[in-house]
């Protein structure tokens, strides 16, 4: 689910390490509401799961971030996907964007430019890199499949590595 404005809400959270580094996982009422990869301090990734949903009271729940992480993030070959479920909230900009990103398929690469187009603003590059680099739900919604123009892999809020260690995972693995 989408929103575009922010509410209040409980979260649980935990963290759990993936082939892709350590991530901080939020849930609420089931669905998947912030993930990021955590290269700080603990208390600095909680705060910016506090700062993306204020208000919300956070619960550490290592359980249910470790179950979260074994359906979807691969952390050995053969993990089981299933179905994702989210909620996240943003501009209606935002939301289209990360709606696009959805319909990229793993192993798939798509352009800023190729986004742009196909939400029928074909000057918006930039403004889909932005929309992109405010994705809160890392990997699920998947950011890391959009590539610059050149074809150069790009940034990414989790480092270029990171993105590239994530491409070339889902390229070895599609089936």
């Amino acid at each position: 689910q989408f929103y575009q404005q922010k509410f209040s809400l409980g979260i649980d959270f935990g963290f759990y390490s993936t082939h892709f580094g350590r991530c901080l996982i939020g849930i609420t009422s089931g669905r998947i509401c912030w993930t990021s990869f955590v290269d700080e301090p603990d208390e600095f990734a909680i705060r910016a799961l506090q700062s993306e949903w204020p208000g919300a009271n956070l619960s550490l729940k290592p359980s249910i971030a470790r179950e979260i992480a074994k359906s979807f993030i691969p952390v050995h070959q053969g993990h089981k996907k299933r179905q994702q479920h989210h909620i996240v909230h943003g501009t209606g900009f935002q939301i289209e964007v990360w709606n696009a990103l959805l319909s990229i398929s793993p192993g798939q690469r798509v352009t800023y430019k190729a986004i742009a187009k196909e939400l029928g603003r074909p000057n918006a590059s930039r403004a889909v890199g932005n929309a992109i680099g405010r994705n809160p739900i890392s990997y699920f919604i998947p950011c890391h499949r959009v590539i610059r123009n050149s074809g150069a892999i790009g940034g990414y809020r989790w480092s270029a590595e990171r993105k590239h260690s994530i491409l070339a995972w889902e390229s070895d693995n599609l089936n």
